[in-house]
């Protein structure tokens, strides 16, 4: 697997890493919720579905946070052909996400925020 891990790649090493809790499912969501009107021309969020079961969490991608079985080559990115203000997307945290190119002319820019949100299950009640 040429071009993977190094030993100053991002979550290799450290004390705080959990090599195990790389590779486990993860219920850690991000929101994203835009908060102006944006089309892939004005660059918006971009998701590869289904990658957030990919494995390589603990050895990701030389130089990226990717997990080292991603295949950027591959990768059938989603864009959303329109965003409205208001719309949320909800995804793992593990799926890979970016956004796409800002070819709007004159310039236009979307405005957006997100947040991460975790699932704990709640223990039962007597």
């Amino acid at each position: 697997m040429a071009g993977r891990r190094e030993v100053a790649d991002f979550a290799v090493q450290g004390a705080w890493h959990c090599r195990e809790c790389a590779q486990r499912p993860l219920a850690v969501y991000t929101t994203w919720v835009a908060l102006s009107l944006a089309t892939p021309m004005d660059s918006v969020l971009a998701v590869v579905p289904g990658s957030h079961l990919l494995q390589g969490w603990d050895l990701p991608l030389r130089n990226a946070q990717l997990p080292g079985e991603f295949d950027g080559q591959a990768a059938l990115w989603q864009i959303p052909p329109l965003v409205n203000p208001g719309d949320v997307i909800i995804f793992n945290i593990k799926t890979v996400h970016g956004a796409s190119r800002n070819n709007s002319r004159p310039k236009r820019f979307r405005v957006s925020c997100d947040a991460r949100m975790q699932v704990l299950l709640a223990p039962p009640t007597e």
